[in-house]
């Protein structure tokens, strides 16, 4: 399994700022892009953040495979855990992305947000 941090409130109204200020931008993920210029102006600022993990400490997964930490093992969020993914959870990892790739609007809902439902977006 893997699992996103989900973004707190004031991170979540910063994207919101961001594309309300700026509706191209929401346009784009409907068009099944993920503007640079999003990502850049949430990485900005004093409350600045990542929507894409930076690494797999910002994620959290486990698998009952041997290859993940001896067996049963965790990453993400503690160095006592192994900090990479398994075959199993790369092969995750290598389908969301592709599913990220056809629908942006799903990375934002692994980070708690739905844009859709915030903007009236079928």
């Amino acid at each position: 399994s893997i699992k996103f941090r989900k973004f707190p409130a004031e991170e979540q109204e910063k994207v919101f700022a961001i594309i309300e200020q700026d509706p191209i931008v929401l346009g784009h993920i409907m068009n099944g892009e993920l503007p640079p210029s999003l990502l850049s102006a949430i990485s900005r600022g004093v409350n600045k953040f990542n929507l894409l993990p930076a690494n797999f400490q910002e994620v959290s997964g486990k698998c009952n495979c041997p290859d993940n930490s001896g067996g049963g093992g965790y990453y993400g969020g503690s160095y006592k855990s192994s900090c990479e993914p398994c075959k199993h959870q790369a092969g995750v990892y290598y389908v969301l992305t592709s599913e990220i790739d056809k629908n942006p609007f799903r990375l934002f809902l692994l980070r708690g947000m739905d844009l859709q439902k915030r903007f009236s977006v079928s």
